[in-house]
C-alpha cells in the first residue's frame, strides 16, 4: 500500500521496470521487489524516491540519504554538487530509453512497515570513459574509508578483471564497460555498493 500510495501521488507516471520475488519462505526473509524508473537524476527527485516522499524518515533512512547525497555528484560525473538540486543531467544516449533512467527498487518484506529502497544509477550514461568512472568510484570508496579507494586499487582490479592489459580498459576512448551502480544503506549491513560491468562488445 505504501508504494502504491507513493506512485499515485507522484507528479509523473512511474514506469514499472521489473517485479522480483524471492523464492524462499516468508520467514526466511523473502522480498518482493518493485522496480520503477524515472528520467530525472536531480538530487531533489532522488531524495524524494529514497524517502518515499518523506515516509521513510527514520534514523537509518536519513543516514543512507545523507551518504548518497555526499557521493551523488560523483555518480553523475560532476566535480561537485550542483547549486540547484532540482537540475537533472542529460543522458549521453537518450534514445536508449530502458537504460537512460535511474532505477529504484522498493523491497518489501514480511514484518516491515516500509520497504527498503535500492538505487541503480546508469554510470555509462553520465560519463565519457572508463577511466573517469573508475576514478570517481575510487573517490566514492575513499570517502567511506575503504581500501578500494586507495592507490588505484579499484582501477587495477578492473583492468585485471577484463585482461585488457596496460590500463587500456580505463583509458579515454575505450568503449565503456560500466553499466549500473547500486546503492543501499541498512541498519544491519551499513553501506552496500555494487557496480556492474560488461565487455564493451555486448554493452546494452
Amino acid at each position: 500500500m505504501v508504494v502504491g500510495d507513493f506512485r499515485a501521488t507522484f507528479p509523473e507516471p512511474l514506469a514499472i521496470q521489473m517485479i522480483g520475488i524471492d523464492c524462499v519462505a516468508p520467514e526466511a526473509g523473502a522480498r518482493v521487489r518493485l522496480c520503477t524508473r524515472t528520467e530525472s537524476n536531480a538530487w531533489d527527485n532522488t531524495r524524494h524516491h529514497v524517502t518515499l516522499g518523506g515516509r521513510r524518515n527514520d534514523e537509518t533512512a536519513l543516514k543512507g540519504q545523507e551518504i548518497l547525497g555526499e557521493i551523488w555528484n560523483l555518480l553523475l560525473d560532476e566535480p561537485e554538487a550542483t547549486a540547484d538540486s532540482s537540475v537533472s543531467k542529460p543522458a549521453s544516449d537518450s534514445t536508449n530509453v530502458r537504460h537512460t533512467s535511474v532505477i529504484y527498487s522498493r523491497e518489501a518484506q514480511p514484518g516491515k512497515d516500509l520497504p527498503d529502497v535500492r538505487v541503480y544509477v546508469p554510470l555509462w550514461q553520465y560519463s565519457s570513459s572508463n577511466r573517469t568512472i573508475a576514478g570517481n568510484l575510487e573517490e566514492v570508496f575513499r570517502k567511506q574509508g575503504w581500501s578500494w579507494g586507495t592507490n588505484g586499487t579499484y582501477r587495477k582490479s578492473f583492468v585485471d578483471a577484463f585482461r585488457y592489459g596496460g590500463g587500456g580498459a580505463v583509458s579515454d576512448g575505450t568503449p565503456i564497460a560500466f553499466t549500473h551502480l547500486s546503492f543501499n544503506f541498512s541498519k544491519k549491513k551499513g553501506i552496500y555498493i555494487s557496480s556492474s560491468l560488461v565487455p564493451p562488445c555486448v554493452r546494452p
